[in-house]
């Protein structure tokens, strides 16, 4: 997933980061999580999970 300058100083000291992205080619929006890997109280990795908001975006349009 492209990390961002705001995601990388978000998680500068060591906090969680949520961010929407759209990826080119992507039918929905995809939802990021990314987590520093902290070692002696700094970050020294990144770890992302992502998941689509398809799912979301079907519902809402089905009940909105």
């Amino acid at each position: 997933m492209p990390l961002d300058a705001q995601t990388l100083r978000d998680t500068q000291p060591g906090i969680s980061s949520f961010r929407t992205v759209r990826l080119p080619g992507s039918p929905a929006p995809i939802r990021v999580l990314t987590m520093p890997v902290m070692e002696a109280g700094r970050p020294v990795q990144l770890v992302q999970a992502a998941m689509s908001l398809e799912v979301v975006d079907a519902a809402r349009r089905r009940f909105l």
